[in-house]
This record gives C-alpha cells, sequence and structure tokens, in this order.
C-alpha cells in the first residue's frame, strides 16, 4: 500500500494559484527492467483543494527489487502557479520471511519505508533520486490555510517540469493488501 497526503492549488483567491484544466498530478511507478512508468493513481487538478490522504493499492507489477515511484504534474502554466504539495508519504507492507508466508491471519501490514519530510531531506538520501521544479519546504502561499500538511513537504511551483521520484525500492517481498489485515 502507498499512502500520501496531497494538496493541489488552493481554494481560495488569496492563497496559492488554482491549477487549471489539465495540470492533473499523476502517481506511476516503473518495474525493475522497465523502460517506461505505468499510472497508479491520476489526481485531478480541481480533486485536491484541501489537504487530503490518497491511499493506493500497489498492484503485482509494482512489486518488484527495483520499483520507482514518481509524482509527477503533467502540465504547468509556470513559476509560482498551480502549485502543488506532497507529504507523509508511507509504504505499507506484510513482508514474508524467506522461510515461508506467514499465514493470512498473522499478517499485518508494517512500514516498509516513509518520509514526512519534516527533517529537510536531500536527494542523495536512501529515499528519494531525483526532484524538478519543487524544494523540500513548508508550502508558501501567503496566508493560505496549511492545516493537512506538516511542518515540511514536496512543494512544487517552479518553472519547467515538475516530479519527485523515488530511488528504486525494494517492494519484491511486500505482499498484496487484499491477504493482509490492517492493525
Amino acid at each position: 500500500i502507498l499512502s500520501f497526503r496531497v494538496r493541489i492549488g488552493d481554494q481560495t483567491s488569496s492563497g496559492c494559484e488554482q491549477a487549471d484544466v489539465d495540470e492533473d498530478v499523476v502517481v506511476e511507478y516503473q518495474s525493475s527492467g522497465s523502460s517506461s512508468f505505468n499510472l497508479l493513481k491520476f489526481l485531478p487538478y480541481d480533486g485536491y483543494l484541501t489537504a487530503a490522504t490518497v491511499t493506493v493499492i500497489l498492484p503485482s507489477e509494482a512489486r518488484t527489487q527495483a520499483t520507482s515511484i514518481r509524482w509527477r504534474q503533467l502540465e504547468s502554466s509556470g513559476s509560482g502557479l498551480d502549485e502543488w504539495a506532497i507529504d507523509t508519504i508511507v509504504v505499507l507492507g506484510s513482508v514474508t520471511s524467506l522461510s515461508g508466508v506467514t499465514p493470512v491471519a498473522a499478517q499485518t501490514l508494517t512500514t516498509i519505508y516513509s518520509d514526512n519530510f519534516d527533517t529537510e531531506p536531500t536527494i542523495s538520501n536512501t529515499m528519494w533520486a531525483v526532484m524538478s521544479g519543487g524544494t523540500f519546504s513548508t508550502p508558501d502561499c501567503g496566508s493560505i490555510d496549511l492545516s493537512g500538511l506538516s511542518s515540511g513537504a514536496a512543494f512544487f511551483n517552479l518553472s519547467g517540469p515538475r516530479y519527485i521520484e523515488t530511488v528504486a525500492l525494494n517492494l519484491f517481498s511486500v505482499q498484496s493488501a487484499d491477504i493482509c489485515s490492517i492493525v
């Protein structure tokens, strides 16, 4: 399971500029051995005017020994426009041991990878490979209400392509959520 907080634009005229049609954000994955990204979740430009938690079940094709996850804005109007932010990213799963599969009744979801951006990360840390068009900072849109986002986030408001991508994460032993129980 992939879980994260997201906000795209703002619902007021005094805060972040609202994203326009075609300035949606997508969450994608690239499996080991693949040269292209596949869609995990489409986040419409007008669907996250306030911060919300999004949860995505990772398909079996995404559970490889080297899977990258990318958040990307399809288009933007330029610097200072169509801002968006992600925060509190968590990959949850039930990891099986090499000696065998844990019975379904005993499986619980645990955190495999996470980043809440409260300590400013760097691209050279253990989770992030590349970032473009954004910064690791407190989203700054004037007087906007930032409730729902922590004191730090991956905030995108610069010109050019806007995306952030994880390093290749080992999700091979993460079991499907439909055979796990959440506690």
